[in-house]
């Protein structure tokens, strides 16, 4: 069991005890995994993490299952994409990426507990400042975002659409067998059979196959699982770095305000975004990658759809990534009304002061306050129209190639 402070803190206070609420929404998400086996450790009340070794092996088991079946899908999809069929190829990339996911996420879960604790102790250091007071804004987006009762709706809502993907990909005809069991035959067999079968059978059959089986639902189970763990931590940190981004915005459009406290408070979300993107370094770019080959090959479903649950989910899962999308951008641009900010306050300040206005305002221009995806680009507004348009075009050369076909 690992329980550690990364620095000392100040001590909790009534003044600013609403800046934890910005915590809650790591909280919801990372104990929702922990009790469900997906996540080694779990987050205390007083913001410390703590683990034990049994999470342990069972989250390595989920992760050990999982790499398993992603590996067969890749497989199975190079072995499948042949002649000059472009969608074939393009469900190859994405297997490549989607199984370059599960590597970084493993590293986030299992190795970057450190600085995932860092990003508390950040934000308990930001909640002994008193211009950090959320609830003064009034704001019903921020309230409702920080709030538990809608975080655990919400990871509730999200956890049915995994588990409905989870069953639906573990069983035949959609699921990708790790072993030529006959598991399944099996089964329906007794269900359709009022009479058991007297026949003496091998230790294989009695044993080895059934216990295949069971592996092969687990790793999809998994698999599916993992999946949709992997999207919902990336919508959590877009949320949690949209709550102060979205406050300091609030902030910069009073006149009342002194600018040290402007500067600190900017200084605090570089700090918080520099933490954030800490921990998810490496997931940010196959994610994006992920969800161009993802759309660009399922756009058509939403029309071809039958099964209502099956639309259900698609649609929640265009929700959950359209929501990563809104509030990585959304942090981006509340951040850069600092600009604004600098520009109305340079002709009533001091020359020494003008000039750290000025290298402030340069280094939102080269650093801004974001999501970055491995130093190659930040998750703004500009992304995601790319993002879009990029999806829409392969979806149109692909069904232009089909219908030439």
């Amino acid at each position: 069991m690992f329980q550690k402070r990364l620095f000392s803190t100040t001590p909790l206070t009534t003044k600013g005890q609403n800046l934890l609420k910005i915590s809650h929404i790591f909280r919801a998400n990372f104990n929702f995994c922990y009790y469900t086996g997906y996540c080694p450790f779990k987050i205390n009340s007083n913001s410390s993490l703590s683990s034990f070794f049994f999470s342990k092996l069972i989250c390595g088991i989920s992760f050990f299952l999982a790499f398993l079946k992603y590996v067969l899908k890749f497989v199975l999809q190079v072995k499948h994409s042949h002649g000059h069929n472009p969608v074939d190829y393009i469900r190859s990339l994405k297997s490549a990426i989607s199984l370059c996911k599960l590597p970084f996420f493993y590293q986030i879960i299992f190795n970057k507990w450190r600085e995932i604790q860092n990003i508390f102790d950040h934000l308990e250091h930001m909640h002994g400042k008193h211009y950090w007071n959320l609830e003064s804004s009034g704001n019903w987006k921020l309230n409702m975002v920080c709030s538990l009762p809608f975080l655990y709706l919400l990871r509730i809502i999200w956890q049915m659409c995994a588990t409905y993907d989870s069953i639906i990909f573990a069983l035949p005809p959609r699921a990708n067998l790790l072993f030529f069991t006959k598991l399944y035959q099996n089964f329906a067999t007794f269900m359709t059979t009022t009479a058991n079968s007297t026949t003496a059978e091998s230790n294989y059959q009695d044993y080895v196959d059934p216990f295949l089986g069971l592996v092969d639902i687990l790793s999809s189970l998994s698999v599916m699982r993992m999946v949709y763990e992997m999207d919902y931590l990336l919508l959590t940190v877009a949320m949690g770095l949209w709550v102060p981004c979205k406050y300091f915005s609030e902030i910069l459009k009073k006149d009342n305000v002194p600018v040290p406290e402007i500067l600190e408070m900017f200084e605090d979300l570089k700090i918080y975004s520099d933490l954030l993107n800490e921990v998810l370094n490496g997931l940010v770019v196959p994610f994006v990658l992920d969800v161009v080959f993802y759309y660009s090959i399922h756009l058509m479903d939403f029309v071809i759809v039958e099964s209502i649950p099956d639309l259900m989910v698609l649609t929640i899962c265009v929700f959950v990534t359209i929501g990563t999308f809104y509030f990585a951008a959304e942090s981006c641009t509340n951040v850069d009304t600092l600009k604004k900010w600098i520009s109305k306050m340079k002709n009533s300040m001091d020359p020494t002061r003008e000039t750290a206005l000025s290298s402030i305002r340069q280094e939102l221009g080269d650093n801004p306050v974001g999501l970055y995806g491995g130093g190659m680009f930040v998750l703004n507004y500009s992304l995601a129209i790319s993002v879009l348009n990029t999806i829409f075009t392969i979806f149109i050369l692909c069904v232009q190639f089909q219908e030439m076909n």
